[in-house]
C-alpha cells in the first residue's frame, strides 16, 4: 500500500456542541484549575476540524457555518465565518508551543472548520472549535500527544480567552455530563445520566440573539451565580435524570436574573403546551426535547426552529489516514 506523503494527508476530529443548563465558576491563577462545576448535554451539531498542508497562499485557519454540522465528510458548503474564532487561534499558539514547533507560513497546516450551530448562542461552539482543532492538529503533527493533553490545551485556551468555563469538559466526555468538580478534562471529576435514556434523543432550539461569553462572565454577579449553581449540582446529584436537569437548569436561569425576557417568553409558550425547555448558559438560546409539528410552529413564533440530537459520544477523531 502506498504511504502518504504529509502534502497527502488529511486528518479530521469532530467535537460536538455543548448546552449548558446550569454552572458554578471557579476562578484560580492556573487556567487548568480553572473552570465551573455544573451540568449540560453534547450535542450533534457540532464542529469538524478538517487539518491538511497549506496550499499556496491559503489561510491558515477558516470557518464556515453548515447547520448541524455531524460527522459526515466535508460538505465544500457553507457560509463564511468572517469573524475569527479567539480560541482557536489561542489553541494554535499554545500546541506549537508544546509540541516543540515554530514552522511559519506555509509549513504549518491549515485548518478548515465546519460549525454546526451559531456563535454566540451558548452551544458551545467556541469550545467544539478550540477542541476539534487541537485533537486534529495534534494528531497531524505528533501523535504521541495523549487526548487529555490536548483537551487540557482546548479548556486552557477557553479560559484564557473568556470565551468558556466548563464547555471542553462536557465535549470531552459526552453526554450529559455532571462536572462535580472544575478545571480542565484531566483534572474534572464528571459522572454522567444514564446514556441508554438520553442517546439519540431529538432537540429543538431557537435562538434570540448572539451573547458575549466573555461580557457575561465579566459583568455577573459571581457569588449568586456560584451558590444558585451549587445548589442545582446538588439536587442533580441526588435526582439524575434528563427532567430533573431540565427543571433546575430554568430554576438557575431564574434565581441568577440571567433569564432573557426574551427566553422567558419562549418558556411559558412551552410551558402552555406541556413542554420542558431552558435557557442554555450563556446565550439568548431555549432548548426543548422533540420534534413535533405542534413544536415547531410553537418555537417558530420565536425565530427560526433548529434541530438536532443528544449524543453520548464525546470529541474524538474521525479519520486519520
Amino acid at each position: 500500500m502506498k504511504r502518504q506523503s504529509q502534502s497527502e494527508r488529511r486528518v479530521v476530529a469532530f467535537s460536538p456542541a455543548h448546552s449548558t443548563g446550569f454552572f458554578s465558576p471557579v476562578f484560580t491563577s492556573d487556567p487548568s484549575t480553572s473552570g465551573s462545576l455544573g451540568c449540560g448535554i453534547t450535542l450533534s451539531c457540532g464542529v469538524k476540524a478538517f487539518v491538511s498542508a497549506a496550499e499556496g497562499s491559503d489561510a491558515l485557519v477558516d470557518a464556515v457555518y453548515v447547520e448541524d454540522s455531524g460527522e459526515a465528510g466535508q460538505s465544500g458548503r457553507g457560509a463564511p465565518i468572517e469573524t475569527p474564532i479567539e480560541s482557536v487561534g489561542r489553541v494554535l499558539d499554545l500546541l506549537y508551543n508544546e509540541m516543540g514547533t515554530h514552522a511559519t507560513p506555509p509549513e504549518r497546516p491549515s485548518v478548515h472548520l465546519e460549525v454546526g450551530a451559531p456563535l454566540g448562542c451558548g452551544l458551545g461552539m467556541s469550545g467544539a472549535s478550540a477542541l476539534s482543532t487541537s485533537l486534529a492538529i495534534s494528531a497531524y503533527i505528533d501523535k504521541t500527544l495523549p487526548f487529555n493533553r490536548a483537551a487540557d490545551i482546548a479548556h486552557i485556551a477557553e479560559v484564557e480567552s473568556g470565551t468558556g468555563l466548563g464547555d471542553v469538559v462536557g465535549q470531552s466526555v459526552g453526554g450529559v455530563v455532571i462536572r462535580k468538580s472544575a478545571g480542565a478534562p484531566s483534572k474534572a471529576s464528571t459522572d454522567k445520566i444514564d446514556p441508554s435514556s438520553v442517546h439519540s434523543q431529538v432537540v429543538s432550539y431557537v435562538v434570540g440573539g448572539a451573547i458575549s461569553t466573555h461580557d457575561v462572565l465579566s459583568s455577573m454577579d459571581i457569588s449568586a451565580v456560584a451558590s444558585a449553581g451549587k445548589y442545582c449540582l446538588k439536587e442533580l446529584i441526588r435526582n439524575p435524570t434528563l427532567e430533573s436537569f431540565f427543571e433546575l437548569s430554568r430554576e438557575f436561569a431564574q434565581r441568577t436574573g440571567l433569564l432573557s425576557e426574551w427566553a422567558e417568553s419562549v418558556l411559558e409558550a412551552l410551558d402552555s403546551e406541556g413542554k420542558q425547555g431552558f435557557m442554555s448558559m450563556l446565550g439568548d438560546c431555549v432548548v426543548c426535547l422533540g420534534e413535533s409539528e405542534i413544536l415547531t410552529d410553537l418555537l417558530s413564533e420565536f425565530g427560526y426552529v433548529r434541530r438536532c440530537t443528544i449524543t453520548s459520544r464525546g470529541a474524538h477523531l474521525i479519520d486519520t489516514p
